[in-house]
């Protein structure tokens, strides 16, 4: 998981998930020794990491998208 999210960050431009719970990573078992891989799923809510926020303006649109695109963590 910290891999999908390191390397969402280092893309350029960076992305954020913005939706990031434990119902949107998938777990699977590979093999008899317990391997584990984790991939990051739903990525409808992703957008460009950085964003600058100068006013209140601006303030409110990224709050506004944040309750339109992501959900509750339950």
């Amino acid at each position: 998981v910290c891999a999908a999210v390191e390397s969402m960050h280092n893309h350029e431009p960076p992305y954020a998930h913005f939706d990031l719970k434990p119902a949107n990573v998938l777990i699977s078992h590979h093999g008899s020794e317990g391997h584990l891989d984790a991939v990051v799923m739903d990525l409808g809510s992703a957008r460009p990491a950085r964003v600058r926020v100068s006013d209140r303006t601006t303030a409110m649109r990224v709050q506004e998208d944040a309750e339109r695109f992501a959900s509750a963590p339950y």
